[in-house]
């Protein structure tokens, strides 16, 4: 909404305004598939595949949320694959107030986050566990379940207006 304030509404400044967080994504697959296969070149042919799939590629040129989705996920799960809890926090906290979906797709990452956490990093230390598992998100979820609470508080709905024809 910026860019259409700065230079007009069309969808042209849209598909341009999008264009650091479709760069974003590419950058943190490329990174992660690096990291993973330890070679530039697999990294490259890796990223290339991803960016191939039709419904990655069709997400990122549709003006919607999917490219925050996409993105923001990106950085969550490079901040779990590389052990950097503010990573972690920082995109999964982005991606819980991009959309209901972005929130499910948190509970997703926890999900994975735990069982590789509980049955291939955790050594015993609980400290550890606590501080680069749990508080990022705890944190990253206060964003999130403030919007919700807000929601259900103003509107007195969360997903469907009940008085909608589909909303029973």
């Amino acid at each position: 909404s910026i860019m259409w304030n700065i230079f007009g509404r069309s969808i042209y400044v849209a598909h341009i305004a999008l264009y650091p967080f479709i760069a974003l994504f590419i950058y943190e697959i490329l990174y992660i598939a690096i990291t993973v296969f330890k070679s530039t070149a697999w990294g490259i042919f890796t990223t290339i595949l991803v960016l191939a799939d039709s419904t990655i590629f069709s997400s990122l040129m549709y003006i919607g949320t999917e490219v925050f989705v996409l993105s923001f996920s990106a950085i969550a799960i490079r901040g779990i694959t590389t052990n950097n809890p503010m990573r972690k926090t920082i995109g999964l906290m982005l991606l819980g107030i991009t959309s209901l979906r972005g929130m499910m797709l948190c509970a997703g990452l926890f999900l994975w986050d735990f069982s590789s956490t509980l049955f291939l990093r955790h050594n015993g230390r609980k400290c550890l566990f606590l501080k680069q598992f749990l508080y990022p998100y705890i944190i990253a979820a206060i964003p999130a379940l403030s919007f919700v609470v807000w929601r259900l508080i103003s509107k007195g709905w969360i997903i469907s207006n009940p008085i909608a024809p589909w909303g029973d």
